[in-house]
């Protein structure tokens, strides 16, 4: 729907300031695109028929309620130590034509990589995407390779037991390494 809108923004902002533009680069010279989901409406009592829904317990009552909300994929371009952000075209969480299972987070991020893969609209090894844990799985990261790009996700260790069994046993026979960053945030240092 605006997604032409997001990509004249974006190429005017590239051809009138591409200063600017490069300024959004890290020290390898990819570009750091944030992959995070939000909620912008919640109801209990007015819907629509692209709504998501999800039951929980009412406090009390004991009786379920039903909960309405829409949500998306907010891919943003982000640089550490700015406080600029470049938004690029989210991806609704919303119900998918055919499908009997209700959409969610991590399948709309699969569909935006996705479209930025087929319309090659990054060149090759040119981003890093960053997601939280939700984000650190199988299909997901393989989209990112499969893409020639980069990717940086949390990964808790009660959804990824196994990497983090590796890692103690790493630590246990000091083949574990650890670098620490330093950082002046204009009052102190910061790790």
């Amino acid at each position: 729907m605006f997604e032409a809108d997001f990509e004249a923004l974006h190429a005017r902002l590239r051809q009138q300031h591409p200063e600017q533009w490069q300024g959004f680069a890290d020290h390898a010279g990819t570009v750091l695109i944030a992959l995070d989901g939000l909620t912008f409406f919640s109801s209990s009592k007015l819907q629509c028929p692209t709504c998501l829904k999800r039951e929980t317990q009412s406090e009390g009552s004991g009786s379920p309620q039903t909960h309405y909300f829409h949500s998306a994929v907010t891919p943003v371009i982000v640089k550490p130590g700015s406080g600029h952000v470049l938004p690029l075209m989210p991806e609704f969480v919303e119900p998918q034509d055919g499908s009997e299972k209700q959409d969610c987070e991590r399948n709309a991020a699969k569909r935006w990589l996705q479209r930025q893969r087929q319309q090659q609209r990054f060149a090759p090894r040119s981003v890093t995407y960053l997601g939280d844990d939700l984000y650190a799985c199988q299909p997901i990261c393989q989209l990112v390779i499969d893409s020639d790009q980069y990717f940086v996700c949390v990964a808790k260790p009660q959804s990824h037991v196994a990497l983090y069994t590796v890692v103690a046993e790493l630590q246990h026979l000091g083949r574990l390494h650890q670098l620490t960053h330093k950082h002046w945030n204009g009052r102190h240092y910061e790790h």
